[in-house]
């Protein structure tokens, strides 16, 4: 889900989920790469939220490797911090522009 938030300022809220089971978190990846190059030259704030389904805190996991590079290379934020998930992992994320 996409929408924009017209207030005092212009928001760009997107929702992302990613169901346990649905395509590889690759294909997510890749099709969050290409929304956050369109996005990057925007000029509303922007916060996405959601649900990746996969162990984004894990450093050696090459689906998490690849999100944190995402985030670094649009120079976007990941605010959640604690784990999200009943065995200890994050898997929730709300992320926003680095300069928000």
């Amino acid at each position: 889900m996409d929408v924009t938030l017209l207030l005092s300022k212009s928001l760009r809220v997107i929702f992302v989920c990613r169901l346990p089971g649905d395509a590889l978190v690759a294909v997510l990846l890749e099709e969050l790469a290409s929304l956050l190059r369109e996005t990057v030259v925007c000029s509303e704030e922007l916060l996405i939220y959601g649900d990746f389904n996969f162990h984004m805190d894990d450093m050696v996991d090459w689906d998490a490797t690849r999100s944190r590079e995402l985030l670094d290379l649009f120079n976007l934020k990941q605010h959640v911090c604690v784990p999200t998930h009943k065995q200890g992992h994050l898997l929730d994320f709300v992320i926003t522009s680095n300069e928000t």
